[in-house]
């Protein structure tokens, strides 16, 4: 949040009302505000105490904007028993992080390459297995990208022409879900860039396809935007994007991915955090969130939450990333580490950070959401029914065994999650 004057930071009850640490800028604050009586008589408490509201959250929270000043008014309105901050949410990554192949749209594409992080988790065992036609690359299933947006004109989204990319709300005031930051765009590409571009069915590591290959090269992905050009938003804009992209009437994604985090330590603030994340995985989505860059045990959000699948980062040699938080809410670790992917511009950059793990899981989701699918709809077992639970037990148990000193849960294995095979051997 940019401080325009000195910062006061109020923490004190009343004698019914908690706010919690608001920050106060001499500017409009954003605020999650929770009561009593619906969020109707919520929202008229908030404009008579000269606040406007922003959106509902709930039956009873609603986000609002208020001038410092008028806080203490919202606090005496008889049926407003809380008032928060809205914590921000930024990208995951480290500072220093970028590394772009092209400052400029590039006039010819690189030819593909195989990205160390895609092989390390034998994706490609995966795709291949049982000689199965057409490939078994998640086709069709729905990535939600909750971030910066995509570049849905990159032409490594691109098979003869057509992208992958869907673009769904921006909930940070632009016209559509396009990414104009370079984020949302990389970790759009580890989940899910095109492998076989010219749709000739060969996967052309050299040429003639190009670029970089992702995860599930034939999933879809939804671009919701609640990151803006800074690679900074609100939390409350992310939770919200979350129902929407799961809704099986709106985005009906089956995965979402979320490579940003908020820092807050207000119960109730991850009270509402748990409960939006088990809405979206109530709506058949799987949650997977990157769980930060703070080298710190201490929990950030929304990847703390019961049911999101926390993602540390580790390097090519199988260590925790330097940067990489861990601690009894990460559920698994991926590569994170000099990862090189699709960037803004028809151009890829390569980066570091959790947010970089993230996509690796998300993508071998929709792997595994595919390839369930398939064999529940032959069985009919209920052990390959693609439920958020089942997908996510696939991943843990899984998982191959690291030998970390600090707790990150075991290293993604695409192939074994997805197929059961162990054929390939990183």
């Amino acid at each position: 949040m940019k401080k325009i004057n000195d910062s006061v930071m109020f923490s004190f009850f009343l004698s019914f009302v908690f706010i919690a640490s608001v920050e106060v800028n001499g500017q409009d604050t954003r605020v999650i505000v929770k009561g009593s009586g619906g969020a109707g008589q919520i929202s008229n408490a908030v404009n008579h105490a000269g606040g406007t509201v922003n959106k509902v959250l709930g039956t009873n929270t609603v986000v609002a904007t208020i001038d410092a000043k008028s806080i203490q008014s919202l606090t005496r309105e008889i049926n407003i028993s809380e008032v928060v901050i809205d914590p921000v949410a930024r990208k995951s990554v480290p500072k220093q992080n970028k590394s772009r192949v092209s400052a400029s749209p590039l006039q010819v594409q690189p030819a593909q390459s195989f990205p160390w992080g895609v092989n390390r988790i034998d994706a490609e065992y995966a795709w291949f297995a049982w000689f199965y036609t057409p490939w078994l690359t998640g086709t069709g299933v729905k990535i939600g990208v909750i971030d910066t947006g995509i570049d849905a004109n990159h032409p490594d989204f691109k098979k003869n022409g057509v992208s992958n990319v869907i673009l769904g709300p921006s909930y940070v005031g632009t016209p559509t879900a396009q990414d104009d930051e370079g984020h949302g765009t990389h970790v759009a590409g580890t989940a899910a860039a095109r492998g076989d571009n010219n749709g000739d069915g060969i996967l052309s590591i050299g040429g003639p396809d190009i670029g970089t290959v992702g995860v599930a090269p034939d999933a879809t992905l939804v671009a919701v935007k609640v990151l803006d050009f800074n690679g900074s938003g609100w939390l409350s804009d992310a939770l919200d994007a979350m129902v929407w992209a799961s809704n099986p009437a709106l985005g009906n994604c089956k995965v979402l991915n979320l490579s940003l985090t908020s820092v807050t330590s207000n119960p109730s603030t991850i009270s509402l955090v748990n409960s939006y994340v088990n809405t979206a995985t109530n709506n058949g989505a799987v949650v997977v969130c990157a769980a930060g860059n703070s080298n710190s045990g201490t929990p950030e959000w929304p990847a703390g939450a019961t049911n999101a699948v926390s993602v540390a980062a580790i390097d090519s040699a199988n260590n925790r990333a330097w940067f990489s938080n861990y601690g009894s809410t990460v559920d698994i670790a991926a590569p994170g580490v000099s990862i090189y992917s699709t960037y803004l511009g028809s151009t890829y950059a390569t980066l570091n950070g959790t947010s970089m793990a993230s996509p690796h899981v998300a993508g071998t989701c929709a792997l595994i959401y595919y390839i369930m699918q398939l064999v529940y709809q032959s069985s009919g077992a209920a052990i390959y029914n693609p439920t958020p639970a089942n997908i996510k037990n696939r991943l843990y148990i899984t998982a191959d065994p690291l030998t970390s000193p600090l707790p990150i849960g075991g290293r993604l294995d695409a192939e074994e999650a997805a197929t059961g095979g162990q054929i390939g051997n990183n």
